[in-house]
């Protein structure tokens, strides 16, 4: 037996505290047992013979491993196996790029012709039908994106919604529904319509959820989410929110904070206060710095803080750090993003350029990957530099995105210091010793 080379020992004041990065096994020792840890480190074997319970423990919670594995290349055949699971599919559907709103730090491109055709939506029915009759599948995601998708609510998203539903009961599979809509036109009357066509798939009532957006109160969401002719959207958004959560559907309410909104939020948390609190538990805050922005540190303490003030408030909230160590939707081979022109993409955070695509439908509802698709699998799992670092089972190199758009460079794609990397570690150990106590 080893040591695993993913230990990390933190010096506290009553001991130490004993973490492996890779299995988020955690002991805390006091300091005469981590003096005689140390002092074993080189004949971990001897340990089963003189101190067996602490010796279980250790390879219990993965402290220490069996001379010939490689815990790195166990980390990517353990990830590998994880992409490759073909009980869940997700497609994401982006019927227009057209949208109703004018949002300075969108990356899309707009015009009046960005339309799914009559015919990219028959294959992209087809598409489904072949997914969910695969036998292999328990659970078919449906989930729409743009533009706005909610601009082409009659015409694209209820027919696919409708032919989900329909092979969804033929062939006894679960269904998931979601949407990321600027939430302008998920007004009563759509609600009704959605929760009529959800009532009953094998048996169970389907509850959509909803990605929603605000950039601060009143006044800072409606300086930036106008529509063309200038007019706010705050409310009208506000108000569908609380009809859509007293229809039980699930809402998750991205803050996008920059410097200058971030104060603005309290006012955001006290224009939830009169929803019943039965109608909370669909509700979630996402809160998210706006990426163009430079965010100050006064700034980042402030996000923690709105944190703290809704949770205390009762809502839950998620904030997205490394540290939560999740890969991305596009790193698993069961995803897909059906733009509206036919051409198929992993993607959802860069502009639907066609050169950037990888892959398109074709007429019988097949995806045919190309060569680019090809390359986002061989760098899903970093580079050189990146299976080597200390903090890989938490970092793996970033997103696939950005080790497509760096490839050949062998480098820390992240650019992090050793400070920085365990400032990483510490924020991992504090969240699982967090959320143990809950």
């Amino acid at each position: 037996m080893k040591q695993s080379c993913y230990n990390i020992k933190f010096e506290e004041s009553n001991g130490v505290i004993l973490y492996n990065i890779a299995t988020d096994g955690i002991l805390q020792l006091a300091p005469q047992t981590a003096e005689l840890l140390d002092s074993y480190a080189d004949k971990v074997d001897d340990l089963c013979l003189i101190y067996p319970d602490l010796f279980n423990a250790l390879k219990c919670h993965g402290f220490i491993v069996d001379d010939n594995v490689d815990e790195t290349r166990a980390l990517i055949d353990k990830w590998s196996k994880q992409f490759a699971a073909t009980d869940t599919f997700r497609l994401t559907v982006n019927p227009t790029l057209n949208c109703n709103l004018c949002c300075w730090y969108c990356y899309e491109s707009h015009s009046s012709n960005m339309v799914m055709s009559d015919d990219i939506l028959e294959r992209t029915k087809l598409l489904i039908r072949n997914k969910v009759g695969d036998k292999d599948l328990k659970m078919f995601n449906l989930d729409f994106f743009g533009g706005e998708p909610l601009l082409q609510f009659d015409r694209i998203v209820m027919p696919l919604i409708s032919v989900a539903v329909e092979v969804c009961n033929q062939n006894g599979k679960q269904l998931h529904l979601s949407f990321t809509t600027n939430g302008v036109l998920l007004t009563p009357e759509h609600i009704a319509i959605i929760e009529r066509q959800l009532k009953c798939v094998n048996g169970y009532k389907v509850v959509p959820s909803f990605q929603i957006t605000l950039d601060g109160n009143r006044y800072f969401h409606d300086k930036v989410r106008k529509t063309p002719v200038g007019k706010g959207s705050y409310d009208a958004i506000m108000a569908n929110i609380k009809v859509a959560l007293s229809h039980g559907f699930d809402i998750f309410v991205r803050f996008n904070t920059t410097n200058e909104n971030i104060d603005s939020y309290l006012d955001v948390i006290d224009d939830f206060a009169d929803i019943p609190k039965e109608h909370t538990v669909h509700l979630q805050f996402d809160l998210q710095s706006v990426w163009q922005d430079n965010t100050s540190p006064q700034t980042r303490e402030k996000l923690s803080r709105l944190s703290e003030e809704l949770t205390a408030e009762g809502y839950r909230v998620q904030i997205h750090k490394l540290c939560n160590r999740k890969f991305c939707y596009a790193d698993k081979e069961n995803t897909a993003v059906v733009n509206y022109d036919g051409n198929v993409y992993k993607c959802t955070a860069r502009e639907f350029h066609p050169e950037l695509a990888e892959g398109s439908l074709s007429t019988d509802g097949r995806i045919i990957y190309n060569s680019r698709y090809v390359r986002r699998l061989a760098l899903r799992f970093g580079n050189s530099v990146c299976r080597k670092c200390d903090i890989y089972p938490i970092c793996h190199g970033g997103c696939t995105q950005d080790k497509i758009e760096n490839e050949g460079l062998d480098i820390c794609l992240r650019h992090y210091t050793n400070e920085e990397r365990m400032k990483i570690v510490r924020e991992r150990l504090r969240y699982l010793i967090n959320n143990s106590k809950k």
